[in-house]
C-alpha cells in the first residue's frame, strides 16, 4: 500500500453533507427524478438526481460547488464505465471541481454516487437511492442478491498544484446480499475491491473485504445499517431499499473508511438483482 501512503495526507479532507432526512424513504419521491431517499450521513451533498439510462443522461441537484445552475447536467463518460454502472463527469471549468458519477437502474430502483477527489482542503460527494414504480415485499422466505459494486475514494489522483482540482479514485468489487423476509433482516458483503483508475492508481491490488452488518428490513422495504471491516468493527454506514414486485431488486448507498490512511472516505453504490438459487425463492 506504499502508493496510498504517499497520498494519505491528501485524503485528510472534510466531507460536505446535507442536513435533511434521517431514514430512507423519509423524503418521499420515487421515480428516476425523485428525491434522494438516503439518510444524510450517506447521501452527502446529493439532494436529487435525475438519471435516464435510455438517453444516457444525468442531472444532479448537489449542495455546493458543482455548477452554476442548481441542477447540474453531467457529461456521459463511457470510457470510465464499469460492469453494471454507467459513468458521467462534470467540470464547469479547469479551475472548478472534477466530479465523477456512477449510476444504474433496475426494475423498481435507481441509484448512484457522485464525488470529486478533493480541492483545497475539502472533498464533496454522496450517494442517491430512489424507488421507481410500485413495490411489493414477500411476507416470508430467504433470498440472495448478487452483482457488482462501484466506489469513489477521495484520494488525490492527478498531478497538479495545491490549488488544482483532483479526480476521485475508482474502485470496483463483487457483492452478495442475503435477505430474510420471514424475520425482516438483511446482511451482506463486498469482496475483491480493487482500483481501476485513474493513474497512478491503476493496480490490481485488492482492498479489504467490507461487510454489511445485519440490520432490520422495514415494512416499506428500506433499511439502515453499519459497514464493517473484516474484524467486524464499524467503519461507516449503509442504507437502501428493495424495489419491484416481490422485492426483485435492491439498491444500496455506502459511506465508509476505505482504509487508505488519513481521513479517507469511500462513497459506494450497489444496484443488484435477486438470484434464483432454488425453487421457492420469494423474489422470483
Amino acid at each position: 500500500m506504499d502508493m496510498w501512503k504517499q497520498f494519505a495526507v491528501l485524503a485528510m479532507v472534510s466531507s460536505l453533507a446535507a442536513c435533511s432526512g434521517d431514514t430512507p424513504g423519509s423524503n418521499g419521491g420515487g421515480g428516476s427524478s425523485g428525491s434522494n431517499m438516503l439518510p444524510s450521513a450517506i447521501k452527502g451533498g446529493v439532494n436529487q438526481a435525475s438519471y435516464n439510462a435510455a438517453s444516457n443522461s444525468l442531472s444532479v441537484n448537489f449542495d455546493v460547488l458543482d455548477a452554476s445552475s442548481v441542477e447540474a447536467t453531467f457529461r456521459r463518460a463511457s470510457q470510465l464505465d464499469v460492469p453494471g454502472y454507467k459513468a458521467f463527469t462534470l467540470q464547469e471549468s479547469k479551475t472548478q471541481r472534477r466530479l465523477t458519477a456512477y449510476f444504474s437502474e433496475k426494475e423498481g430502483v435507481t441509484a448512484g454516487i457522485v464525488a470529486d477527489g478533493y480541492q483545497f482542503v475539502n472533498h464533496v460527494g454522496g450517494a442517491s437511492v430512489q424507488r421507481t414504480g410500485s413495490y411489493s415485499q414477500p411476507s416470508s422466505g430467504l433470498a440472495t442478491y448478487e452483482g457488482r459494486y462501484v466506489g469513489l475514494i477521495n484520494a488525490a489522483s492527478n498531478n497538479g498544484g495545491n490549488l488544482d482540482p483532483r479526480s476521485p479514485v475508482r474502485v470496483v468489487g463483487v457483492v452478495r446480499i442475503n435477505a430474510d423476509f420471514t424475520n425482516g433482516a438483511i446482511n451482506g458483503g463486498v469482496d475483491n475491491r480493487r482500483v481501476v483508475g485513474p493513474a497512478p492508481f491503476t493496480t490490481t491490488e485488492d482492498f479489504r473485504f467490507i461487510g454489511l452488518e445485519i440490520t432490520k428490513i422495514k415494512s416499506d422495504g428500506s433499511f439502515v445499517g453499519k459497514v464493517t471491516d473484516p474484524t467486524g468493527s464499524a467503519i461507516g454506514d449503509y442504507a437502501g431499499l428493495f424495489g419491484g414486485q416481490n422485492a426483485k431488486n435492491v439498491a444500496v448507498g455506502l459511506d465508509f473508511d476505505p482504509g487508505v490512511g488519513g481521513n479517507g472516505k469511500e462513497h459506494g453504490v450497489i444496484v443488484i438483482g435477486c438470484k434464483k438459487i432454488k425453487k421457492g425463492v420469494p423474489c422470483n
